[in-house]
Parts: C-alpha cells; structure tokens; sequence
C-alpha cells in the first residue's frame, strides 16, 4: 500500500501519460527558445547550435532528482516473490531491505550521467519568460520546427506539472519511466509552459554539449520589446549573409498592451 499522500502510477497509466505526451507535442505548432539577443543571435542562429546541459546545472534542485524516483514497496516485495522465487528467504529479505534503505536511489542518480536537456516553451509571449530568460525583454524567442524524435538526435517532452510525488508501480516500462522523470515538475514552475528536448550523453564527462539543427527549422523570430530597431535590422542582415531564407521566417517584435499586462504583436 502506497504511503499516505502518494498516488501509485501502474504500468498502463505510465504508458497512457506517454502517450498523451507524444500528441501533447504534435499538437504544438512550434517551440521557443527563449535567450539573450547575442547569445541567441551568436551561439544559436549563427553557429545553429543547441546547448544540452546535464541536470546538474539546472536551477530547480528538485528537477530530476533521484528521490522524485519512489517504486512501491509493496508491489517489490511482490515482484521479489514473482521473478525471484529461486532464491532463499534469506536472499529476498536481503533485498527487500535494501529497496527499503533506497539502494535503487543509485541507480537514477547514476542514470542522469547519461541525459541531457535543453528547455523550449510553448508560448512566445510569455511576460514572465521574457523578464527570466530573455534578457528582461531585451534578447529573442526562436521558434523551431521540431518532429518529436529527431534523427536520433533527441526527443520531445512536455513538462508535467504535479502537487505531489507519485510512487511508482515496480512493473512500469524503464523508457517510459525515465522520461517521465525527465519531464517532472513542481506546479510552482507551471507559467514556463516548458517542452524539454532530451537527448543521450555522447559524454558523461562534460555537463554541456552541443547539438546542430537544421536553418530550415527555424520558422519564427520574436524580438522582445526592449530590442531596437537597429538591432533587429541588423539579425536579419546577418541571417541572409548565412544563408537563412529569411521570407520562409516570421519575424514579429511585441510590444506592452496598454490595456492590459500582456504582450501583442506590433
């Protein structure tokens, strides 16, 4: 019985969640890369570029941690008998204890070695996004045209925003589990809207690495509302002289609505 407080996800409701991700993500148009206007124009546009970073860098200690990984004791000692009746009664206390002292908190602490993530976000007009990660309002908000696995370079996620801390029935699907876990957050973070890119570790050394996309992905510029005229012209002067079929992208600049605290389109 799972702990009070705890609602315990089961294998088919694991895979339901993943499911509803995969068309979550269909179903957005595009995803934006909030940034700097140098960071966003130097390391992103001109280099075509995306950072990965490790979960050790991320600024919600929460996010992705390993005792956010809860298994059912129950359901263990019910698989224990189930896959492991070969073994003494002796061997099945002995590694039921271990569960219980969180030996399998290891093993998810070891596993975030072997991702990393770069964030997206559903909204481009997102004021608090822009205060946060746009350089409040001065830097730029990239949409890109992403499939949800793109050639084996990564995949999609959407963020799950939740209350609480759910367990986990011992039987669920380990791919599915892992991205589940990857894509977890407090409710506190919901106004982020966050679609993460997840993608395996070419080397668990480094907490960064970098991924190239395709120019033909990038469908839609925004500039923040602090960004001037000069330097918008002077993007999409630099976009050209790359290569960048800049009529195939949509540049907009937003600016503060009089009539209420949100952003629209100039």
């Amino acid at each position: 019985i799972a702990k009070k407080g705890y609602v315990v996800i089961k294998k088919d409701e694991l895979k339901a969640i993943t499911s509803h991700d995969i068309q979550k993500v269909l179903n957005v148009n595009l995803v934006y890369k909030y940034s700097s206007y140098d960071v966003g124009l130097n390391d992103i546009l001109l280099k075509r570029k995306l950072k990965f970073s490790s979960p050790e860098e991320y600024n919600d200690p929460f996010d992705t941690h390993e005792y956010l990984m809860r298994l059912n004791s129950s359901d263990i000692s019910e698989l224990i008998t189930k896959y492991a009746s070969n073994l003494s009664i002796v061997k099945k206390r002995e590694m039921l204890r271990k569960f219980e002292k969180g030996e399998f908190v290891k093993v998810f602490k070891e596993e975030k070695k072997n991702h990393k993530v770069t964030c997206f976000s559903s909204e481009s007009d997102n004021v608090l996004m822009w205060s946060h990660y746009g350089d409040k309002h001065k830097g730029i908000c990239i949409g890109f045209d992403f499939t949800v696995i793109n050639e084996n370079k990564f995949i999609l996620s959407p963020v799950t925003y939740i209350d609480e801390i759910p367990e986990f029935h011992g039987e669920v699907n380990t791919y599915q589990l892992i991205r589940y876990w990857y894509s977890l957050k407090s409710i506190s973070w919901r106004h982020e809207n966050e679609i993460r890119a997840i993608t395996n570790s070419k080397d668990n050394s480094s907490n960064v690495e970098y991924i190239q996309f395709e120019k033909a992905s990038v469908k839609e510029i925004v500039f923040g509302c602090k960004v001037s005229d000069s330097e918008i012209k002077k993007l999409t002067n630099q976009l050209k002289n790359n290569g960048y079929k800049i009529n195939e992208i949509n540049f907009r600049k937003l600016i503060i609505d009089m009539y209420s605290f949100k952003l629209i389109d100039k």
